[in-house]
């Protein structure tokens, strides 16, 4: 008779869907996308510690052009967004802008806890994968927050734990995650005709279930 038992306790959850309308956002937004990159007129927003990424993060008259709400984006993402969870849910868009890697540029570690959005903090965070070539493009590498506790303790090797997660993507794909989860994207070779690029945005759940905010 069996007198022992293993359980994971306390996981975090990283959600992975894929977006069957890629082409259509892409078809959206690539070629405004491409205008600003060309524009040279991005600068690397204060505290990133990366040297070259173009990104339009800070941004937000751009991004309001866009990602207007008006576009078929925002129908797809609530779509999907909504089958991920496992209870009837509200929420809003966040901090929404892109992110274009052609020159080897990575981003550092970090989280999205802080939101630009007056309304309050977001709960979780998403990226999706617009433009990604699995053959040379890098995915996004996510960190354990308990590492260091952790490293007051002994982790066996049957419970197989890694400090770092890096998930398999594909282009049109979605993760979705709590946004106190650390995560960055290592530097990789010059793809100068293939850029990698993401579109980044926040949630702010107003209700779960009977839970509203």
């Amino acid at each position: 008779m069996k007198n022992h038992y293993t359980r994971i306790l306390f996981p975090i959850h990283l959600y992975h869907t894929h977006i069957r309308e890629n082409s259509v956002i892409q078809r959206e937004v690539l070629s405004s996308i491409q205008k600003c990159y060309e524009d040279k007129n991005l600068d690397i927003p204060d505290g990133w510690l990366t040297d070259s990424l173009v990104t339009s993060f800070d941004r937000d008259d751009i991004n309001d052009h866009i990602f207007d709400p008006k576009n078929q984006l925002h129908q797809i993402y609530q779509k999907y967004l909504t089958q991920i969870f496992d209870k009837k849910v509200e929420f809003e868009l966040q901090d929404m802008w892109f992110n274009y890697y052609i020159d080897g540029e990575y981003q550092e570690e970090h989280h999205h806890v802080m939101s630009n959005n007056l309304n309050g903090s977001s709960h979780f965070s998403c990226v999706h994968y617009l433009k990604f070539d699995e053959s040379v493009h890098e995915s996004t590498v996510f960190s354990d927050p308990l590492e260091l506790i952790r490293a007051h303790s002994f982790e066996m090797d049957s419970n197989r734990y890694g400090n770092r997660w890096e998930p398999k993507v594909k282009e049109g794909d979605l993760l979705v995650f709590p946004s106190y989860l650390q995560h960055h994207v290592k530097k990789s070779k010059p793809t100068p005709d293939n850029p990698r690029i993401t579109i980044a945005f926040n949630l702010r759940m107003l209700s779960y279930g009977e839970h509203r905010d």
